[in-house]
């Protein structure tokens, strides 16, 4: 990789730099490349939608420290068609949740607002900071989706003592005994 003395480089030039944050890397000087996620690219729609006049639509709260949707169906049709890969609201929505911004719910002037403490007007370098929140999958779903499958496919369902995840297992034809679990008892479907 390169090296560190021209500051037009990356600031990844060697092990010891992998492991500077962005944060360190912002707080030092040194350049660092940018990948545009969520958070990014919602700080660059609301500098957008400022600058052409459509501020009605979504803007930053006067303390800078949150934004509101005014308008969810003219944010739909002339604003996220254009910033972000999604063309509904509810997604968008979704986008907010995991990226772990809080919605309020009081009733004031600023109610249906979101905020994030790294998402800041004229701070677009914290986004970087953020983190997307790792969704859960729900087990009860899963196991129902998976005894679903197993009573269509002449499958039954086992679920193994080490594991909450259900396997399937196809009885070949003939065989008289399903897999049972280690107390004994079959998940037969």
């Amino acid at each position: 990789m390169k090296d560190q003395s021209n500051s037009s480089n990356k600031y990844r030039d060697n092990d010891k730099e992998e492991a500077m944050s962005n944060k360190q890397a912002i707080l030092a000087g040194i350049r660092y490349v940018i990948t545009k996620q969520f958070p990014w690219k919602l700080h660059e729609c609301l500098e957008a939608v400022e600058k052409e006049k459509k501020d009605w639509i979504i803007s930053w709260l006067p303390g800078g420290d949150a934004f509101k949707v005014h308008d969810a169906d003219a944010f739909v049709e002339q604003v996220m068609r254009n910033h972000f890969q999604q063309t509904k609201y509810k997604s968008f929505q979704r986008q907010l949740n995991l990226w772990g911004f809080e919605r309020n719910t009081k009733e004031n002037a600023e109610r249906g607002s979101y905020r994030h403490p790294l998402f800041i007007r004229g701070r677009k370098e914290l986004c970087q900071e953020m983190g997307r929140q790792k969704v859960k999958p729900d087990m009860a779903a899963l196991r129902e989706a998976a005894a679903s499958v197993a009573r269509k496919n002449g499958s039954f369902l086992h679920l193994s003592s080490d594991s909450q995840v259900p396997s399937m297992v196809t009885l070949s034809s003939g065989s008289t005994s399903p897999m049972s679990s280690e107390n004994g008892d079959a998940f037969q479907s």
